[in-house]
């Protein structure tokens, strides 16, 4: 793609159409190649990822990205092509025809069959001299790139910018696809968690300290100290619950926001 990114309004950065539009059908599989190899998974399966390309970079693609980025970390790669010099690569080759299994050996052991032999030839009539000769560059990169700038420009979207403040509908949407009840009692005992706290700090300062400096005040004392440890056990009970429907309800948003993001991608 370096021949390519030098063209571009802004090199790797540039915005293109969804679909890539403005791109030729070579630059849209480099960049889809491109977007495999990095994405650095176990298994790949590649179906026909070099007709678009010519020879020169199906060669490149071949030997730099798919051997050396993919085979040589032991990656598990299923490949369907017609490009036969490749095949010689392959630690299994699987022969198709008319929805059918015609052969399945290594190209060593299929080299050394007659009927291998003459079923290349027959659907493959270059089959003696694909891997000496080149054929004719279908796609070039220079060519392409005048024509990317004029049409980038053109088709390049605009970005979706608003200015403001978000409205209430959009949070009570968030709220509401976590359950607004369970959103709502969180609200309470939160609200009834600060309560109880403010009625504990009273009972501390307000009653049970004076009541310290009375001469009879054992039944009084026994009483505002019963109320200010009930009130702080009551506290800790709301923030307990509150926090559970608070992280119950956050679980659930996410749930939902990716269950609708992959139903649209399907």
């Amino acid at each position: 793609m370096d021949e390519d990114l030098k063209y571009f309004p802004d090199g790797d950065m540039t915005i293109v159409t969804m679909g890539g539009q403005v791109l030729s059908g070579g630059q849209q599989q480099r960049i889809g190649i491109a977007r495999a190899l990095y994405s650095n998974y176990d298994i790949y399966v590649l179906d026909d990822c070099l007709s678009a390309v010519d020879v020169h970079v199906a060669k490149h693609i071949f030997q730099n990205g798919i051997l050396q980025m993919l085979r040589k970390k032991r990656k598990t790669i299923l490949m369907a092509m017609n490009q036969i010099e490749f095949l010689r690569f392959s630690d299994k080759i699987v022969i198709l025809a008319d929805h059918q299994l015609v052969e399945m050996d290594s190209y060593t052991n299929l080299l050394k069959k007659d009927h291998f032999t003459q079923f290349m030839k027959k659907h493959y009539p270059d089959f003696q001299k694909a891997i000496q000769e080149e054929e004719k560059e279908e796609d070039s990169p220079r060519d392409t790139a005048a024509l990317f700038m004029d049409e980038a420009t053109k088709f390049q979207p605009q970005e979706d910018i608003r200015t403001g403040g978000i409205p209430w509908e959009r949070f009570w949407e968030i709220v509401s696809l976590g359950g607004a009840k369970k959103y709502m009692v969180s609200i309470v005992f939160n609200l009834c968690r600060s309560l109880l706290r403010f009625l504990a700090l009273w009972v501390l300062n307000s009653l049970w300290v004076p009541a310290l400096q009375m001469d009879d005040n054992s039944y009084i004392i026994s009483f505002y100290e019963t109320a200010f440890v009930c009130s702080y056990v009551l506290m800790i009970s709301c923030n307990v619950i509150a926090i559970f429907l608070q992280v119950s309800h956050q679980k659930t948003v996410g749930s939902s926001v990716f269950n609708r993001v992959v139903s649209r991608g399907l």
